[in-house]
């Protein structure tokens, strides 16, 4: 009966290490997977910053065309 306790106790522990182990192997990648997304993201958004900043007056006239170009199509 002891025999079969301390048996049961191994296998119990080992598998909460083994799931310990799961789990610490799989929250590192999800989180470095997150962080490439944010970081993907801020540089996107700093290029659109960069563009609107620096060609705005390029960014008015075509806007302008297309309001003309639609304005004329569609009276």
């Amino acid at each position: 009966m002891k025999g079969e306790m301390q048996v049961q106790r191994q296998i119990r522990r080992e598998n909460d290490e083994y799931l310990r182990g799961r789990c610490e192997e799989e929250v590192v990648p999800a989180r470095s997977l997150v962080e490439d997304k944010v970081a993907w993201m801020l540089g996107h958004l700093s290029l659109i910053k960069t563009i609107i900043v620096n060609f705005w007056p390029i960014l008015l006239y075509i806007n302008m065309i297309g309001l003309s170009v639609g304005f004329f199509m569609f009276p």
